[in-house]
């Protein structure tokens, strides 16, 4: 009788550190997998959110892309850069602290690639074929987040994420 408790307990002794490895490989493996998307676009909007509050904009040169748009002929890292300095209040190129934290903190989640026909009209609404860092570009390198009137564009380049477009982002702070 003594003989089958050892044999049970060693089996069970086993069994639990085979499960314990196993959680190990699952949880590393999840880390592995998921985090680089997300943790990049996290880190892209802390980055943001850091040379903002330091007024820094070499840095937030560096994360937004440059682009020249005809009409309005403007340039839409400079007015990117330009909503963030002066913390406009709504619509395109919107921003605030509250709602670059609430960007981080409950959506970058939601960010999804582009859908075809949103990819479509934008790649011919930005011309982007017509400027060389970005005439390669592919539906897969191009994320959005919609939540409501805001919504976030970012490109992945070099496997890094650049900042493209944002309207209408102080709106998720109101909530």
């Amino acid at each position: 009788m003594h003989y089958y408790i050892l044999i049970y307990l060693n089996q069970t002794r086993l069994f639990m550190q085979i499960t314990k490895i196993l959680g190990i490989i699952v949880v590393y493996w999840l880390s592995v997998a998921c985090s680089p998307r997300l943790s990049s676009k996290i880190i892209l909007f802390q980055e943001i959110k850091k040379a903002a509050e330091a007024s820094n904009i070499k840095r937030l040169k560096k994360m937004i892309v440059s682009y020249d748009v005809a009409k309005p002929k403007m340039n839409l890292q400079d007015a990117m850069i330009t909503g963030i300095q002066e913390n406009y209040e709504n619509d395109n190129f919107a921003y605030s602290v509250e709602a670059l934290d609430v960007l981080i903190n409950d959506y970058v989640e939601e960010f999804e690639p582009i859908g075809e026909e949103m990819f479509k009209e934008s790649y011919k609404k930005f011309n982007f074929g017509s400027i060389e860092k970005l005439k390669d570009l592919k539906r897969e390198d191009v994320y959005v987040m919609k939540k409501d009137l805001a919504k976030v564009i970012v490109f992945k380049q070099n496997n890094q994420f650049k900042l493209f477009f944002w309207e209408n982002l102080t709106d998720l702070a109101k909530k």
